[in-house]
């Protein structure tokens, strides 16, 4: 009978991996329940010279504008937040 020997070094490793997964997945929920939550109407768009709308039409202020596209923006790292957790917790194929 082998007993297999763990190094404390390599233990903290895997433990520090798993928890920046979650605080990257909890940040990357944190960002879409925050947009869907003050954008329910969203995409907001120029409707107008200085107006802008959202998707049925109500009016929105050019700092709701700004607000939407600094959200919308985050939302585009979300591929590579998905990659990274995927990444740290150690991707396993499936064979078939």
């Amino acid at each position: 009978m082998q007993f297999r020997y763990s190094d404390p070094e390599t233990i903290r490793f895997g433990q520090a991996r798993k928890i920046l997964a979650y605080f990257i997945g909890s940040l990357m929920l944190g960002v879409f329940a925050y947009g869907l939550l003050m954008f329910p109407d969203n995409p907001i768009h120029p409707c107008k010279e200085h107006v802008y709308c959202g998707k049925q039409g109500q009016p929105h202020s050019q700092s709701e504008f700004d607000a939407f596209s600094r959200w919308d923006a985050a939302m585009g790292w979300w591929p590579l937040g998905i990659v990274a957790i995927a990444l740290l917790r150690g991707v396993k194929r499936v064979r078939t």
